[in-house]
């Protein structure tokens, strides 16, 4: 079965992908901070101005996170 609906499912998938990061975000006039745009150009070529707001996980962090899923088996 994964045979026959595997490329079905991938074109399916891959059709949504492409029809939602080209469709227009518009400006919302009760949210002035809200960004408007085409999601993939968005992605790839940020306005001048955004920076990444990526915060790193601390080891430590993922350390406390391991133990407390000990007593649940994972």
């Amino acid at each position: 079965m994964l045979a026959v609906y595997m490329p079905i499912v991938r074109d399916a998938t891959h059709a949504y992908v492409e029809l939602w990061n080209h469709h227009r975000i518009r400006k919302q006039p009760n949210r002035p901070n809200a960004v408007s745009g085409f999601p993939y150009l968005l992605y790839h070529y940020p306005p001048s101005g955004v920076g990444l707001y990526e915060v790193p996980i601390s080891q430590e962090y993922i350390s406390q996170l391991e133990e407390s899923l000990e007593e649940w088996g994972m």
